[in-house]
C-alpha cells in the first residue's frame, strides 16, 4: 500500500493515527495496527501519558489534551497540527487571545463556507 502523508488530516484523530501507523510500516499482514501498541509506545517515551488514559482520550470518553496530541505526534514524527482536533484547539485558543480577530475570522469562515456550500449547488 503505498500511502502519501499530507500535512494535515481532515478525519478523527483515531483515524489519522491509524494511517499514519500504516505509514509508518506498522501494519500486520491483513493492514490491521494495534492502537494499543501505539499507546503503550506514548507511554513508554515518558511522555506523562498512560496508555490507558490515552485509550480512554481517543475513544472520546476523556477529553482529548493538547499535550497529548503533542506527545503522540512526536513519537509519530509529525506535527501536532496535522490533527484536525489540535488545529481546532490552536484555533480556539487564538480567538480567546486576541479577540479582535473574531469579526475577521468570521467574516472570512463565512464567505469560505459560503462558496463551498454554492459549488455542491451546481
Amino acid at each position: 500500500m503505498n500511502m502519501v502523508l499530507n500535512a494535515y488530516s481532515n478525519d478523527s484523530v483515531k483515524s489519522s493515527l491509524v494511517e499514519l501507523l500504516k505509514l509508518r510500516g506498522d501494519a500486520d499482514r491483513l493492514g490491521k495496527v494495534s492502537l494499543e501498541r501505539f499507546y503503550q509506545e506514548v507511554e513508554n517515551s515518558g511522555a506523562g501519558y498512560g496508555a490507558k488514559h490515552l485509550r480512554k482520550m481517543i475513544d472520546g470518553v476523556r477529553p482529548l489534551k493538547p499535550a497529548a496530541v503533542e506527545a503522540m505526534a512526536a513519537v509519530l514524527d509529525v506535527q501536532p497540527d496535522h490533527f484536525i482536533e489540535y488545529r481546532v484547539w490552536r484555533t480556539q485558543r487564538i480567538i480567546e487571545d486576541n479577540p479582535e480577530l473574531v469579526d475577521r475570522i468570521y467574516d472570512l469562515l463565512v464567505a469560505q463556507a459560503g462558496a463551498e456550500q454554492d459549488l455542491g449547488k451546481a
